[in-house]
Formats: C-alpha cells, structure tokens, sequence
C-alpha cells in the first residue's frame, strides 16, 4: 500500500507460483491451474456442469488430480509435453508400470503431445493437440511447473536466477536478507519440494536469530498414493549420476524396486508397491553409508535393503 516498514533481518519465503503454459487460449472460461483454496473452490463449481476433463501436465500434481476427478465419475484425458509421466521423478520402466496402471482405470494417457491451442467462445470447448488430434472437454487443468515469486525483488539489488540466490546459511547477496522455500535457489536449484522448503526455513530461522547453522542438501523425496498404488522416489536417479543398479520387480505394480549406487553408496531410489522401507533407504542416502564389493555383488534390491535393515538393529 506504499508505506514502508523498517527492519533488522529480513526473511523472503513467498514461494512460488504455478507456471502458465504459452497456449493460445489458456485464458479462456473453464480452464484452472490447482494452487490455492480459491483455485480449488472455482475447480469444484465448475465439475458440477463438467463431465470430460482434461489434465495438462503429467507430474504429480496432475495425476493426483486426475485421479481424484476419475472416482468422482469424471471422463479424464492427460496430456504431457515429455515423453513418460512424472518425468524427473522415475525412469521409464516405472514410469511404464505407472501409465499402465492409469489406463487400466480407463484414463487416456498422450504422452510426447504438445497443446498447440484451447478453443472455444468466451469458454473452452476442446483443445487442440496437432491437425489429426482434438480432445472435445468441459474443463482444463493445467500444472507444468512452478515458477518463484521473484518480481517482489525486481528492482532491488538482490541477485536473482530462477528463484533468489543464497548461500548455505540461507543468506541471499546483501547482509541480513534470507530466503528459503520454493523462492530460494541454492546450488542452481529450486526444488519446490515440502520437506527441502521445511529444512531451509529451519536453516535460515537459526540464522536469523543469531544461532549459526549451515543447510545441507536434503534428499528430495517425491510420493504418489494414487491409482490404487503407492509410489516413492528420491535422490538421484538420472543416468549419469550412478554407476550400478539393484532391481526387484515382481508382476506388475505391486513389486517394483531400483537402487541406484554410486561409489558404493546408495544415491537414489525408485519403488512402486511396498514403500515401508523408504525410511532405511532415505536414511542411508543422507548418512552415505558405504558398501563393500561383496555387499553389492549380484545383490537385488530386497536383499540390500535386508541389509540395511540388519546395519540398523
């Protein structure tokens, strides 16, 4: 409101905001993105005039939704841009296991499908995928992403990339001035993930009160109960960043298990079914616990984390 307001230390943790895809169109009556109570409310009414429903994005957020929407009886198509769902969370032999279990509750999948335009008056009528696909729907959701609420910060001499730049005490360019959560970007990265954003708020409130506390990398942990599954994946799990694998997988999405490994240490995992065992691999992830040869040799999945479990005791 133009007044000003003095302070000492200052803390920024106004998050971030849902990205708008550069559709022609996606600002049309009938199209959503999920972010707040508000989104949620306008959402709802719509469903109740609404039958075919497309998801626009498959992360977890739009499975999550399309899920939801499918037991209330709706008629839910996703789309993603990228190849497989949840892209940066599973590989693709889960991320097939996944898409199978979606499709057998009669949700159409299209993955590698870009839409190119929403059509319709002052509402959405359908969208436009390419010349050959058209999806006729009531309503759209839309989540592709998070983007940091930095405008705040725009004139000022804060130093900004994706979100606000800060150091391992949470501290951005300018002394006294901190951000943490979805609006902080520590080692280029803006998780936007819960659990980082709650250990970053920690880091920079002892700071800030004077106690002197270094962040430390959080494990990114990502979990879907959803479509009659449970799912979890965390650390590191791209191709480049692990030098061996252990595997479990039973039929279907019951029984599915990858350990990543990296100098004989476990940095990530993938598990679809039984996820009780989420604790001792996050633990071992954090801890770097170290393996012999021997331990890892021709080893599966389960037998490693019986492994664990003994360590443990």
């Amino acid at each position: 409101n133009g007044s000003k307001v003095s302070y000492d230390k200052l803390l920024l943790a106004n998050g971030s905001a849902n990205t708008i895809p550069p559709i022609d169109g996606i600002g049309k009556d009938g199209v959503y993105t999920l972010r707040g109570l508000n989104d949620a409310l306008n959402i709802k009414e719509r469903l109740e005039k609404s039958e075919k429903v497309v998801i626009i994005g498959g992360g977890i957020q739009g499975l999550e939704i399309a899920w939801i929407l499918h037991q209330h009886g709706k008629k839910v198509t996703i789309v993603e841009l990228l190849s497989r769902v949840m892209y940066n969370q599973i590989d693709d032999e889960a991320s097939k296991i996944l898409r199978n279990t979606i499709e057998s509750y009669g949700i159409k999948v299209l993955t590698d499908k870009a839409v190119k335009k929403i059509v319709g008056g002052e509402s959405i009528e359908k969208i436009v995928i390419d010349e050959n696909t058209e999806l006729n729907c009531d309503i759209a959701i839309y989540s592709t992403g998070i983007k940091p609420n930095i405008d705040l910060v725009a004139n000022t001499r804060i130093e900004t990339a994706k979100g606000i730049l800060v150091n391992n005490k949470m501290e951005t360019n300018i002394k006294n001035i901190y951000a943490a959560g979805d609006i902080a970007e520590f080692n280029h990265r803006v998780p936007g993930l819960w659990n980082i954003a709650i250990a970053q708020g920690k880091a920079a409130g002892y700071n800030i009160c004077g106690k002197e506390t270094l962040y430390e990398n959080i494990t990114p942990v990502t979990t879907l109960n959803a479509f009659g599954i449970s799912l979890f994946s965390m650390g590191r799990i791209e191709q480049t960043q692990f030098t061996k694998m252990l595997i479990n997988q039973g039929s279907g999405a019951d029984d599915y298990k990858k350990i990543f490994v990296s100098d004989n240490k476990i940095v990530g995992a993938i598990v679809i079914g039984d996820t009780k065992k989420s604790p001792l691999l996050k633990s071992a992830i954090e801890q770097e616990v170290t393996f012999s040869d021997a331990e890892l040799a021709e080893r599966s999945a389960d037998e490693l984390l019986e492994q664990l479990k003994k360590s443990y005791k």
